[in-house]
């Protein structure tokens, strides 16, 4: 069995869109409840968790257009637009679909 870092964990999850990261966390959370007892998978309150995310196993829902973003605009507040734009634009991806 190969030992995951969290610092590894950590680099491939920023790389990752919001549901690969969801994935990710039910893939170690299986790893998880296979690697543990019953006993020790409810003493951290695992379970709970495990089912909650197994119901359905629902994929996330579609991205929504941009224009949601237009009932914020106007409202931004500080010196840091233009920086933060520039962040926006460095680390935006490309549509998946």
């Amino acid at each position: 069995m190969q030992t995951l870092r969290v610092e590894d964990v950590r680099a491939v999850a920023s790389r990752l869109l919001l549901h690969e990261k969801l994935q990710l966390i039910q893939m170690l959370m299986q790893e998880v409840l296979q690697a543990t007892t019953p006993a020790e998978v409810s003493d951290v309150g695992v379970v709970a968790v495990e089912t909650n995310m197994m119901e359905g196993d629902e994929q996330p829902p579609p991205p929504t257009p941009a224009s949601g973003l237009l009932e914020l605009a106007g409202t931004w507040e500080g010196d840091d637009l233009e920086a933060c734009l520039e962040l926006v634009y460095a680390t935006r991806q490309p549509v998946v679909g």
